[in-house]
């Protein structure tokens, strides 16, 4: 069995409880240990029921049990998109020195194209997020820039 708990932070943890413990017992030591952070609500869920993991930290308790924040949701996707980003931005730093050194004018340009490109990326790409359902958002893959 598990167990959904309704954090007082606005998340949710869940719980595995082992068969015969307690769940009042178990929901206070979770307590003792989570760092002041209290169950507001706890519910015993099916855990094949439970939401994709993808956006467990945009998981909240909702009437029918633990849902997706949508609103969150399309938050931890632009939060990876800006990570996935950055690390491109870091990758092709090598291609701008080696433009820089022994590139045409035109390879310069090409590198500085792609380059911000990247950096419009997230802005671009946000306002399509911000009309996805959760599907959809499960299923995103941005259209990302290639070097030229």
């Amino acid at each position: 069995m598990h167990l959904a708990l309704a954090r007082s932070d606005g998340g949710v943890s869940i719980m595995a409880l082992l068969e015969g413990s307690d769940p009042a017992q178990e929901v206070a030591k979770w307590e003792g240990v989570s760092g002041g952070i209290k169950a507001t609500r706890t519910e015993p869920v099916d855990a094949s029921a439970l939401p994709s993991r993808r956006f467990r930290l945009a998981w909240k308790m909702g009437a029918a049990g633990v849902e997706v924040d949508l609103a969150a949701a399309r938050g931890v996707v632009l939060s990876d998109l800006r990570a996935e980003r950055n690390r491109r931005l870091d990758d092709s730093e090598r291609l701008m020195s080696r433009a820089n050194e022994i590139g045409t004018p035109s390879d310069q340009k090409a590198v500085r194209d792609y380059r911000q490109a990247l950096r419009d990326l997230p802005a671009k790409e946000a306002v399509r997020i911000e009309a996805m359902t959760v599907a959809e958002l499960e299923a995103y893959a941005p259209a990302w820039p290639t070097p030229a």
